[in-house]
């Protein structure tokens, strides 16, 4: 992510340029594999959370597509949250498309906005949020059920 002017000699390539719908909202896809499953979705760009957090019912479709097993947990005082267990040599492949589609083919490049979306994928090293050592991960990805006034009525992603 860049704020304010880019230097051409610290990258190569185009960059995908998203819009902006609050602070740090935009519209993004998920995809798995490079397929995109889910669609305009509202995800929070957040530098400072650890995990990944999607809606539930996205998340358990991620798990099932990957052979992730999803076990709910429901701590005390906490909103109830899917984690994900998988062996550590099987991450599965995730990403997110910016702009999203729909927002790609709005813009059309007009805006600064960039005529096609990009997926970027998590690198299966950062998809481990602990290791137990004996073969078995679990996921830095998670599902909670976020509603915020700035998501107007839809699921959040951080």
């Amino acid at each position: 992510m860049v704020l304010g002017d880019t230097d051409p000699e610290l990258y190569e390539g185009e960059l995908s340029v998203a819009p902006i719908i609050d602070e740090w909202f935009l519209n993004g896809d998920v995809a798995i594999n490079g397929q995109v499953i889910a669609q305009e979705q509202l995800i929070e760009l957040d530098s400072g959370t650890a995990n990944i957090i999607g809606p539930i019912d996205i998340v358990q479709q991620i798990f099932d597509a990957t052979g992730v097993t999803g076990i709910m947990t429901n701590g005390s005082g906490c909103a109830p949250t899917l984690v994900g267990v998988y062996p550590c040599s099987q991450p599965p492949t995730l990403g997110f498309g910016f702009p999203s589609m729909e927002d790609a083919a709005a813009a059309g490049g007009n805006n600064g906005v960039s005529r096609r979306s990009t997926i970027f994928d998590v690198p299966a090293s950062a998809f481990p949020a602990t290791n137990s050592g004996n073969g078995t991960c679990t996921s830095v990805l998670a599902g909670v059920n976020i509603n915020l006034p700035q998501a107007q009525n839809r699921s959040l992603w951080v």
